[in-house]
This record gives C-alpha cells, structure tokens and sequence, in this order.
C-alpha cells in the first residue's frame, strides 16, 4: 500500500558519501509560472488546526529545534547532493517555488524516473531551504552505525509488516506534527517510459491517516528520538498537511550536461469532507481514491506524457527546429512547450496526412541521427553544407585552438571522467540507472583524488624545508585545497565549449559522405514539411500549436525588453518561422536564407 521510494535514497545515503561532486555557486534560477488547476479536492489555502500551544512555548520550541530530526550527516549530504548535480547538470530551473509554503506540515510527491538523482534534486532544490524526509525500511535501522546514519539526515523507519496503518505511519505523523516536509514516490519505483504508468494510493493513505490521527490525538507525538525528538506533545498548534506535486522533467537523463526543470503544483489542501468520509467506517477506500485521483492528475500537468515514444521523439527534434540556438527555449517553460509538441505530434484517429506524413520523416531523421549519437542540433552545426572531410578538418582545428587552454584541467579531471566512464557502462539497458551511477562513480573518483593533489602541492610548497614548520605547511594545505577549488570552478566554465567541440569533431569522424548526404536530404524534408504544416496549425487554431505560440510569443517578448521597439509588428507564427535553422556556416559559408535553399533545390 505504501510507496518506499526512499529504498534508493539508502544507496544515497551510504554511497552519498559519494553523491557527488565539486561545482561551483549553483546556477538554479527561481522562476514563478502559477498554473490554475481543476480538481476534485478542495485547492483553498485554509487549513484546519488543532490544538494550543503548550504552556512554556519558548521552552518547547527552543527544546524542539535542539532535537529536531535532523543532523550534520543531511547538510553532508545535501552539500554533496548539490555540488554535484550542480556539475553534471548544464543548468537547474525551479518553476512556481512560491506554491511551496515555507512553514508547516508538506507531503511532496514527485514522479520516479533517475532513481537516487531524484531524492538528491528533490532535497538540493526545495524552496525556502525546507527539509525533506524519507522513508526507509525499518530493518536497515539495525545496524547501529546505519541506524545513526539514517536518523542523523532524518529519514523515517516504516515497518511493512505492521497492517495497523497507525503504526506503520506512526514516524511520520511525529514529523508531520512538527511542521515538517515527507517526500515520496507514487510511482513506487524508478523506470524509462514516455509517460506515467502508474500512481499507487499509498501517498493518499499517508495523508488521510495523519488528518484522522491529528482528529483523534491533536498534538501528542510517540516520543521517539529519531522522528519525534524526545517530545510526547508538539509545542505548537498542529494543522492538516499540505501535498505539494513536483514534476522533475529532464531535458535527457541519460546525457551529461543536460538540463532540468523542477516545476511545483498549487498545493493540495485536504477537503473536510474527504477526511470525514475517510473517517467513517466503510468509507475509507473511496476517501483514498478521490484524493489519489487529485495527486495523480496534478502529477500529470507537471510532467511530459507522451503515448508512445516516437511521439516524443519527434517533439524533441521539433523543439529544435523552434529554438536552434540552444534546442531547449525558455527552460522555465519546458515541459509545458514540451507537452504542447507531443500533443502536435501525437497521432489520432483524425489526424491529417500532412502531420502523419511529417512524423514518419521525423522518426526516421531521429534513427538516423540515434545511428551516429548525435543531435539534429549538434548535426546542423557541424554539417551546413560543406562535405565531411572538409567539416572533419575544420572541427579539428577549433578543437586545437580550444583544448590547450582546458588541457591541464581535463588532466586533473581524468579520474573523474574515468569514473563516470566505467559507471555509464554498468547498466547500459537501464536508462534511469545511468545518470545515477555516472555521478556516484565520477563523485568517489573525484574525492579520492583531492588529498592526493593537496599532498602534491604542500609537498612542492615545503619541499626546501629541513625541518618541519607546521605554519608553513598549514599555509600549504589551505593553498592546495584553494588551488583545487580553483581548477574544479575554472573546469565547470570551460566545460560546455571543449565538451561541445569535442562532440562536433567526434559527429564529423562518425559521418560518411554517403550518410551525410541522406541526413542532409532529410532534414531539408523535414523542414520543408514544418513550414507547411505550421500554416496549417495557425489557419486551424490548433489548441496546442496556439498555447505553443502564447509561451512561444512572451518569452520572445520577456527577452527582447531592453533591446528598442520594431517599427513594424511581427505576429508569433512568424516569430517560431523566423527562428527556424539558418543554414550557413560563420567560418565557411556566407549567410544563406533557409527558403532561398529550399527554392533553390526545388529548382534543381
């Protein structure tokens, strides 16, 4: 019935003297995008409390926060977690942050899809600086040594054999009472699918059976140090929780440098109505599924759900055609363009050709591109017009003008790329593992090599001296661990540029004229299709091309701000045509319009 999604978080936690490594100040912006929401469960921001606080209520809370049920071994964790994902993630949106209340009792539910990356990006990203705990199995608390460990970065043991769900939720009512945060996993595991496959109801109970409890025993906690502190009353009034649905939406979870957007729903408050049917015997079940309904619907509309993969496929490559700079656009407003294209390409019924003709080129222009590990984005900037031995040539000598200076650097990192390396390999089958196994890899290697540079440094530093001095090697050690700090954050800057030059030299050697000539037959096909099929969209008010142009429209606007007024106004649908690939290169080719090309072959 219960969801421990928090199974992974113990590979985290142990290995978490792992998870992650090195960066420097994280890049995560905090954008607002509030969403409206229809649901069956009542979204007013009212809550029910019960309860007053207790007589000495500075003495409880000052004796509250001295044991709250959390310790140094979650700042560890949370640092590394952070530092981390900071490194291997190219940049981290957090979407709607002022929907998550910064004080009292939150359930968040987040969709599964990268394993122990979840939880990390769930606790390094939570607005307001809140905590989150987890759940794990009770049996893991036996070892004393783990059992500190757990408690310390405040996670909850749950006992699965217990039918009493009073018992079995009896650690997380004691933080709940608290006003603190619980996070889980309805999904109940991490897998690769285009969509959500299932909500299981465990998160429903959860919070069900804390309103019944608050109803029944207002503010008295169990006492445990680990979930409750010691305390047997809360020393504040206690209210119902809040759920708040996080959709965690990779741009791709397998690749190093992607990008995420972490999206927050309007919260969850429990209907009165709910809880009191939930309360009456008969009623429970029907109570629970309501309310799951709520969850799994608010999970949905933060998330891309796609019905097959080739439906996502082509709103991938789609998207790139719309913002060829980068191939993302607003990362803020990612999963919701996102979702719009899949839409688009998703086939129906009633479908017209042009869109089913369209998305057969595209799946093919996807292989294609699958075939060699390249993108439609990295295929368009290393292959305009030019053949591939003459492209081949010309990536190499940027890489020659580039790698020299990020050299020492990628020395220094190899370990790290090794590490990341061997991890990629472990579980190729298993997409939502990789990422996971990438960064816990690259992390330990990482560490592992820092007192080594250290030592080699205070040894350089002190290398003349006959006699020990103790301040002078402490002046060493503090330059060594500042000099590796330095090479780690001059590392993350230069990354994008090698790392981007690197795969376009490695795209040029893995292309055939023979295979770039079919590429490039394609792409001109697929472009040419998508010039014509969005004059269809706009003529037919397609409701998800129009909601494309609407975001599509004001974030153009939003980043034209500064710049001076066009004298004559541009509607959005030749906003998306104007932004389609030009086709030239800086170096090689002359500026060359992309519809004076497509004449042009027309011609020929």
């Amino acid at each position: 019935m219960c969801e421990y999604g928090f199974e992974f978080r113990m590979r985290l936690l142990i290995s978490s003297l792992v998870v992650v490594t090195q960066q420097n100040k994280t890049r995560s912006s905090c954008l607002s995008h509030s969403k409206a929401y229809n649901h069956p469960i009542s979204t007013r921001s009212t809550a029910t409390y019960i309860g007053q606080p207790t007589s000495d209520t500075f003495l409880n809370k000052r004796r509250a926060n001295e044991k709250m049920p959390f310790g140094p071994t979650y700042d560890i964790i949370n640092t590394l977690a952070r530092w981390s994902l900071n490194s291997y993630f190219h940049t981290i949106t957090i979407s709607n942050p002022h929907e998550v209340p910064p004080t009292g009792p939150v359930i968040v539910a987040a969709n599964h899809w990268n394993m122990t990356i979840d939880p990390a990006m769930l606790s390094s990203r939570m607005p307001h600086g809140r905590r989150l705990h987890y759940w794990a199995k009770n049996t893991l608390f036996k070892n004393p040594i783990i059992n500190f460990i757990l408690l310390d970065a405040g996670n909850i043991p749950v006992d699965r054999t217990t039918r009493n769900n009073q018992l079995l939720f009896k650690g997380t009512f004691d933080v709940l009472k608290l006003g603190e945060c619980v996070a889980l996993f309805p999904e109940g595991t991490s897998y690769t699918e285009p969509k959500i496959i299932q909500v299981k109801d465990g998160i429903a109970w959860t919070a069900l059976e804390y309103a019944k409890n608050l109803r029944l025993t207002g503010q008295e906690l169990s006492g445990s140090e680990g979930t409750a502190g010691g305390l047997v009353r809360a020393p504040e009034a206690v209210e119902d929780v809040k759920v708040i649905v996080c959709g965690l939406n990779y741009t791709d979870k397998t690749r190093y440098r992607a990008a995420v957007q972490v999206e927050y729903s309007t919260p969850i408050t429990l209907d009165p109505t709910v809880v009191e049917r939930f309360m009456t015997a008969g009623e429970e079940k029907a109570a629970v599924k309501l309310l799951i309904k709520a969850i799994e619907a608010r999970l949905r509309s933060v998330t891309v759900n796609a019905d097959d993969w080739e439906s996502l496929w082509t709103a991938q490559i789609l998207r790139q055609f719309i913002w060829p700079l980068d191939g993302l656009g607003p990362l803020h407003h990612y999963r919701h363009n996102m979702q719009q294209l899949v839409n688009i390409m998703s086939i129906k019924e009633d479908s017209p050709p042009s869109i089913k003709n369209f998305r057969t080129d595209l799946i093919e222009y996807h292989r294609q591109l699958t075939a060699v590990d390249t993108t439609h984005l990295e295929f368009v900037q290393v292959f305009p017009t030019r053949e591939a031995r003459a492209r081949l040539a010309i990536e190499a000598a940027r890489c020659l003008c580039i790698w020299p200076f990020f050299c020492l650097l990628a020395l220094a990192h190899l370990p790290v790329y090794i590490g990341a390396y061997v991890g990629s390999r472990l579980q190729p089958d298993e997409p939502e593992s990789m990422a996971q196994n990438k960064v816990v890899l690259g992390l330990f290697s990482g560490l592992a090599m820092v007192p080594i540079y250290v030592t080699m440094i205070v040894r350089m530093l002190v290398a003349e001296q006959e006699e020990r001095d103790w301040t002078r090697l402490m002046v060493g050690t503090m330059v060594g661990l500042g000099s590796v700090i330095v090479m780690h954050v001059m590392h993350d800057g230069m990354i994008d540029g090698a790392y981007g030059a690197w795969k376009r030299l490695r795209t040029c050697w893995r292309l055939k004229e023979d295979r770039l000539d079919e590429l490039w037959d394609l792409r001109d096909r697929c472009l040419e299709a998508w010039t014509a099929l969005e004059i269809e969209l706009r003529t037919q008010n397609h409701p998800a091309f129009t909601s494309l142009l609407a975001t599509h429209h004001s974030s153009l606007s939003s980043s034209s701000k500064s710049l001076a007024p066009s004298s004559s106004p541009i509607n959005s649908s030749d906003r998306i045509l104007n932004h389609l690939p030009v086709d030239h290169d800086l170096i090689l080719d002359p500026p060359v319009d992309e519809k004076s090309l497509l004449r042009c072959k027309k011609t020929l």
